[in-house]
């Protein structure tokens, strides 16, 4: 038997699931310009700044969802010559000196 009786509770049905599914991945936080991150699971340990340095995994993504690229997430796209995938590796990077994408480095500021 379907959830819903009609197209509109249908889409009311939908509309809730979407925000009920972004409401689990945690916050979005915009930094301006269109630039905008969600941090999935809050770190515990000091917050970094420009100079540190640190290992990271990162997915970047479109405002609407689409994948663009990553490292260290296990992606398909992402295999390696030896046969395995990425999955756990890290990229180490000094904040400041453009190692990786301006992007991923301000939203990386402060967390």
């Amino acid at each position: 038997k379907p959830a819903c009786g009609n197209v509109e509770e249908c889409r009311e049905l939908g509309d809730r699931r979407v925000e009920e599914d972004e409401r689990q991945k945690g916050p979005i936080v915009a930094l301006g310009g269109g630039l905008r991150y969600r941090e999935p699971r809050r770190g515990s340990g000091p917050v970094i700044g420009p100079g540190d340095v640190v290992d990271i995994t990162f997915e970047v993504q479109k405002t609407n969802g689409d994948y663009i690229y990553s490292f260290g997430r296990g992606r398909p796209d992402m295999r390696r010559e030896s046969g395995g995938d990425d999955f756990g590796e890290t990229y180490r990077v000094r904040l400041g000196r453009r190692d990786v994408p301006l992007g991923v480095e301000r939203c990386m500021e402060g967390m």
